[in-house]
């Protein structure tokens, strides 16, 4: 059987990613950032596997596109993002994707999905919020962020920030 993986928000080729500060911190430029996340990309993965991506795959022309999809292991399933608008010869959708995991049932989002859904899922895997998380206890402040101290354990948060920039186990993501 093949092993399914999940990771999003890998925005290979944007250069304007990189004024975040975890990434700032962490490459020096987008071929640094891009060469990494091919490697652990490829380190974990194999032809066989498949890997869920759950947005903001690419933010580069269509010829840098192909040529990443060429260099990266496994079946490329893409749950489009807010910034996926072009992606040539790739399978994706848009929306969610549901999966089965330890007999629970979850759904795979690029953005979380609202709380009133989760009498349908057990689980929200999901991108978009980077480093940052969903909370039982949120506050908003005057500028628009959000923060809190509790997580909220039903929305899991699979951006590369959250998984070392690795494609990881979704069975593994999941709470047995």
């Amino acid at each position: 059987m093949s092993q399914r993986f999940v990771i999003s928000d890998t925005h290979f080729g944007h250069k304007g990613i990189l004024t975040k500060p975890d990434r700032g911190a962490m490459f020096r430029d987008v071929h640094h950032m891009d060469s990494h996340m091919i490697h652990q990309w490829n380190s974990v993965t194999n032809k066989r596997s498949i890997v869920y991506h759950l947005g903001d795959f690419c933010m580069h022309d269509a010829n840098y596109t192909e040529d990443l999809l060429k260099r990266l292991n496994g079946h490329i399933v893409i749950i489009a993002g807010n910034h996926d608008d072009n992606l040539p010869n790739v399978e994706y959708v848009y929306g969610a994707l549901k999966k089965r995991v330890h007999g629970k049932s979850v759904i795979m989002t690029h953005i979380p999905i609202h709380p009133q859904e989760f009498y349908r899922w057990k689980y929200n895997v999901h991108g978009h919020l980077h480093e940052n998380r969903v909370w039982t206890n949120w506050r908003q402040d005057a500028t628009g962020s959000v923060t809190g101290t509790i997580p909220d354990k039903r929305y899991i948060n699979v951006s590369v920030e959250q998984l070392n920039y690795t494609p990881t186990p979704l069975e593994q993501v999941i709470p047995k």
